[in-house]
């Protein structure tokens, strides 16, 4: 009688860990990625959303700008999970495509696949007028067969990502007399500023990349005061040359 007690204990508890099994792989599995210290990185879009929940139908409880550093805390695939201190319980999600983890390359988001093109030359700034006309001119002819615009792009002088990117489409822009003018929503304007313009391309409402070379580059604002003005995030790795597309979840 007490073995064959033993052998009932021994099986209920054998089922009982099968059972727990699944439950115990789940928390291990969803771990924070900052037991032995913090996981950081950085925004490389202008805008990435940051969402509720990891994809894209999940509600947007608010927004990340380029060069912003973020702590992570979990990941599922094409997701971050971060702190984000306006959202409940101080967490949220973003796109893994558009934050640079410190230590690792670049993410394995989507990537532009327009060049600049011989045959759409590039544009070149005339005036700009606070707080949001410009004006330019550009010989070259509508790309047949493309979703295109204009791009005008903001930067400071110390950063290589603009923190501004106008879409400037061929409908809502003026031309007289050579020259073309478009008038956008006014926006702050940083100190030591300049403002260039590009022939850009999208594809199913995001963009692809850039169709001309960079135009001039024109001022728009002061100089800034010593030690400042530098949009270029401390720590982590360099941001790239040009802005990293967004096709997936920023921007939008």
């Amino acid at each position: 009688m007490p073995k064959a007690i033993t052998w009932i204990g021994v099986t209920i508890l054998v089922m009982l860990v099968a059972i727990a099994a699944p439950g115990i792989l789940r928390t291990v599995q969803a771990a924070p990625l900052h037991q032995d210290g913090d996981v950081t990185g950085t925004v490389l879009v202008s805008a990435l959303n940051v969402r509720a929940e990891p994809n894209v139908t999940s509600r947007i409880v608010g927004r990340l700008v380029y060069g912003e550093r973020v702590t992570v805390l979990d990941r599922e695939p094409g997701w971050l999970q971060i702190e984000y201190a306006r959202a409940p319980g101080g967490k949220a999600w973003a796109s893994a495509n558009y934050i640079r983890i410190d230590g690792e390359g670049a993410p394995n988001g989507p990537r532009a696949t327009a060049t600049p093109s011989a045959a759409v030359p590039p544009a070149s700034v005339i005036e700009y007028r606070g707080p949001a006309t410009f004006r330019w001119r550009w010989n070259g002819t509508a790309p047949r067969g493309m979703d295109w615009y204009f791009d005008i792009l903001v930067f400071q002088k110390t950063a290589s990502n603009p923190y501004k990117a106008i879409p400037a489409e061929p409908g809502d822009v003026t031309l007289a007399n050579g020259t073309y003018e478009y008038t956008g929503e006014r926006f702050q304007v940083k100190c030591d500023s300049y403002w260039m313009i590009r022939i850009s391309q999208r594809e199913n409402g995001r963009w692809t990349g850039f169709l001309s070379d960079p135009s001039n580059r024109q001022d728009i604002s002061q100089a800034c005061s010593t030690g400042g003005g530098s949009s270029r995030p401390s720590g982590g790795s360099p941001p790239p040359a040009e802005p990293t597309p967004c096709l997936s979840d920023c921007d939008g």
